[in-house]
C-alpha cells in the first residue's frame, strides 16, 4: 500500500519528460573479499535510494529542479 496519494496510469500512458541517467561508481579496492558480493546483493537497494534522493532534490527546487526543467 503506498504511503501517499498519487495517480495510477496505464502502461504506455506515462507522460513524456526528462530522463535522468545515473551512474554510481564504487571504488572498493583494498576491501575484504566479501564486499563485492554484498554490493551486488545491495545494488537494487542502492539504485532505489539514489533515485529517491534525486526526486526529492527535484521536488525541493533549486538547481536540481532547474536542471530537469530546462
Amino acid at each position: 500500500m503506498p504511503d501517499r496519494g498519487g495517480t495510477v496510469l496505464p502502461n504506455g500512458m506515462v507522460p513524456g519528460g526528462p530522463v535522468i541517467q545515473q551512474t554510481i561508481n564504487i571504488d572498493a579496492r583494498g576491501a575484504d573479499a566479501g564486499v563485492e558480493t554484498r554490493l551486488r546483493l545491495l545494488a537494487g537497494q542502492i539504485a532505489r535510494q539514489a533515485s529517491a534522493m534525486t526526486l526529492d532534490a527535484i521536488r525541493r527546487g533549486g538547481s536540481a529542479y532547474e536542471t530537469v526543467r530546462g
